[in-house]
């Protein structure tokens, strides 16, 4: 809580603030010492007096510039930005900034076609862009001004004689373990699940492949089309930012893959049968945030997906 405004402050209220050792000594309150950073108006050294002290309050608050690729875990952030495990914690995400988890990979693995004769290959899902877990025995406050996203599932690949893969699911923008305030001003977003990969198609004792999935939105990647006889399916589209791709057709236009779901959305299921496989399933769209029950809300902003 922090320390009043006005009036006369008591040597105990600043140690109850800010914690220290008896008998009480003011030098052991210069700012950058046991007084945090956030409390400019208390001098780093030379004079200081109670009256330094109105409005102060212990928290670490730092400021998140970076953006990043692979899923980050915010208490690692706050250590590796020097707080000392124990004060309150408020991480701001600076405008411009982006985070987002690895991105699912497609059932092929980015290859336009799967190996010869390959059935059911599915896409793997996207990665988190942000966990909240471990200890913070002040609390932890986190403002948004920039992207937090779940990654894309990859879609899944075609089936060459039989049924297509399941698109992978989209990732989870956050995923929080321990209480956590968040104030949102811009965007908080799941991962689109990868589209289901298309079945083979038969006709005049033929079989021609299907179509890949599309990748989920937040760059999943595309599903790759069956292999049989020359006879291939194409491979579906990689999701964009906030777009989920095509799914790819074989060379008759059929057995098309599903396309890959907008952000914090599910991927489609592509509605193609053959004896021996049905299309695959579309990967689930990932949530906005799982863990919402640890989570107080000062400011929703723009949210995709679900609250879980």
């Amino acid at each position: 809580m922090a320390i009043q405004a006005s009036g006369a402050i008591k040597l105990s209220e600043i140690q109850t603030e800010f914690t220290g050792s008896n008998p009480i000594s003011m030098s052991e309150y210069y700012r950058g010492s046991l007084v945090t950073a956030n409390n400019t108006s208390v001098p780093a050294s030379g004079v200081i007096t109670l009256s330094n002290f109105y409005n102060s309050v212990r928290q670490f608050a730092f400021t998140i510039s970076t953006s990043y690729t692979t899923t980050q875990d915010l208490r690692t952030l706050a250590l590796a930005a020097g707080w000392d495990a124990a004060a309150p914690v408020v991480a701001t995400v600076s405008s411009g900034v982006t985070f987002r988890g690895v991105a699912g990979t497609g059932g092929g693995g980015g290859a336009s076609v799967v190996p010869y004769g390959s059935n059911n290959v599915a896409g793997t899902a996207g990665g988190a862009g942000l966990t909240v877990s471990g200890s913070f025995p002040g609390g932890v406050s986190l403002i948004n001004n920039g992207t937090i996203y779940g990654s894309g599932g990859g879609g899944g690949a075609g089936g060459s004689t039989a049924g297509g893969g399941v698109g992978g699911a989209g990732g989870g923008a956050i995923v929080v373990s321990t209480a956590l305030s968040i104030t949102n001003n811009s965007i908080i977003g799941g991962g689109g699940g990868g589209g289901g990969g298309g079945s083979a198609w038969g006709t005049g004792g033929i079989v021609r492949s299907g179509g890949g999935g599309g990748g989920g939105a937040v760059y999943g990647q595309y599903g790759s089309g069956g292999n049989w006889e020359g006879i291939d399916g194409g491979p579906g589209g990689t999701g964009t930012e906030t777009a989920g791709g095509a799914g790819g057709f074989n060379d008759q236009n059929k057995s098309p893959g599903g396309v890959g779901g907008a952000r914090g959305a599910a991927g489609t299921t592509p509605y193609n049968t053959f004896t021996g496989g049905n299309g695959g399933a579309g990967g689930a769209g990932g949530a906005a945030v799982s863990g919402n029950s640890y989570v107080t809300w000062v400011a929703t902003g723009t949210r995709y997906g679900s609250l879980v």
